[in-house]
């Protein structure tokens, strides 16, 4: 019997066809587009991490390779990524390494699109920096096919090095929301995000970096915002803690975004500040 990773909302690991029927009951409830989406991600970034000579094995970075899905994608197997949870200090040095060559895997200039939501991530943009010049106009954003959820509980620090699992909100977007979401949880990472985006503009074309970066931790302030009942409701629910503590602990977030937000639009260059 082979020893597989069950990917579900639990993580669970078994054996051959017990760990196949643990995966049927687990994913029961699981939306199947999200299972579908996950199952052409990895096959699709797995073959592509692989070929590149800067990403694979070889080179420390794997994405567990999917053993069996249902063609529904009402459940899904991976073969087994051995490792703990990620610490901040892994996240970084998974960026550091990786990040260029991972996101220019598929980067590419392209015009903004309405599902971009622009406009509304220009007006929180200006609102969180008066003043500033944040709207990118007609010049092209970086998109790529982004993990969009990379934090710590997403990578997996083994022996053999790094694994990136869980692909169910991955999509083609601006590169500079992947990256300023990761910011998000880790401020301090914010100016090696913005140095990714800089070097895959350079690459690739399009606005400056600074300005999609800004637009990037718009939105992460906004999702912020729009999540303050669920935050509440698990810190009280989930973890017993009183509501004016996870009052507190929202408040505290929202302000170091803003002060992310302040910091790129004071080092950006003259014509972007």
């Amino acid at each position: 019997a082979e020893r597989v990773l069950v990917k579900s909302n639990i993580r669970i690991i078994g054996l051959g066809r017990r760990a196949e029927l643990v995966a049927k009951i687990q994913l029961r409830h699981s939306l199947g587009t999200s299972l579908r989406r996950e199952v052409r991600t990895n096959l699709i970034l797995s073959r592509l991490v692989e070929s590149h000579p800067e990403l694979g094995r070889r080179r420390g970075f794997a994405i567990p390779r999917v053993i069996r899905s249902s063609a529904p994608g009402r459940w899904l197997i991976e073969e087994r990524a051995p490792g703990v949870m990620a610490t901040e200090a892994d996240v970084a040095a998974f960026l550091a390494r990786y990040g260029r060559p991972f996101y220019g895997l598929t980067a590419r200039p392209r015009a903004w699109r309405p599902v971009d939501e622009r406009e509304q991530l220009v007006a929180e943009a200006a609102r969180l920096v008066p003043g500033a010049a944040v709207d990118p106009g007609e010049q092209p954003v970086v998109v790529a096919l982004c993990h969009g959820d990379l934090t710590r509980t997403n990578l997996l620090r083994g022996a053999g090095g790094i694994w990136l699992v869980d692909f169910e909100v991955t999509r083609v977007m601006p590169l500079a929301f992947d990256l300023a979401n990761t910011a998000g949880h880790f401020p301090a990472l914010a100016g090696l995000a913005l140095a990714i985006l800089r070097q895959v503009t350079a690459a690739k074309g399009g606005a400056s970096a600074e300005r999609q970066f800004l637009l990037g931790l718009a939105r992460a302030s906004l999702i912020h915002a729009a999540g303050l009942d669920a935050h509440v409701a698990g810190q009280t629910t989930l973890l017993g803690r009183s509501r004016d503590h996870a009052l507190r602990m929202h408040e505290s977030k929202t302000q170091v975004i803003a002060e992310m937000v302040r910091a790129v639009a004071s080092a950006a260059p003259p014509e972007v500040a």
